[in-house]
């Protein structure tokens, strides 16, 4: 059994090129068991990357986003800024439609307003925010009623 764990070692040793190695930024990293040890131990972590945004849009005024697909648990990161609108304040609202057993499958053909998953509802010189929603796994696209510069961005919660 001790042949079997020098070898483990040795290929160990060979992929990583050293007893004892970890790379920057998430990699992963192997550790031996020090000389004259009985056992020798070989482990390997690696840490998962933040994923990047499912939907990102930017805008002024209202309209309708992009279509895009959720999965069951998402979030919504929202800001709008008012600042170069008369008066230095506004609102922006907005409402999430579900297009999951609709005709077409775009915002054009309407879509059901998602109740699950409320929008916003904000007024003054601006804000920011993320909304958690728990209801998915669908396609959905939303309105934006607002004056005011914003942005919107959806990610895997």
């Amino acid at each position: 059994m001790k042949w079997f764990a020098a070898i483990l070692v040795a290929v160990t040793l060979a992929a990583c090129g050293s007893s004892s190695s970890s790379s920057g930024g998430g990699g992963s990293t192997t550790t031996t068991a020090p000389a004259g040890s009985s056992s020798t131990v070989a482990t390997t972590a690696t840490t998962k990357a933040a994923a990047g945004p499912i939907f990102t849009q930017n805008g002024s005024g209202t309209a309708t986003t992009a279509t895009f697909k959720v999965p069951n648990s998402w979030d919504l990161a929202w800001s709008y800024d008012c600042s170069g609108f008369p008066g230095g304040t506004g609102n922006f609202i907005t409402t999430n439609y579900d297009l999951t057993g609709s005709a077409g499958g775009d915002a054009a053909s309407g879509g059901n307003i998602d109740f699950d998953n409320q929008g916003i509802n904000q007024l003054g010189a601006s804000g920011s925010g993320v909304e958690h929603y728990h209801s998915g796994g669908n396609t959905k696209y939303i309105k934006v009623v607002s004056l005011c510069g914003w942005t919107l961005t959806v990610t895997k919660a």
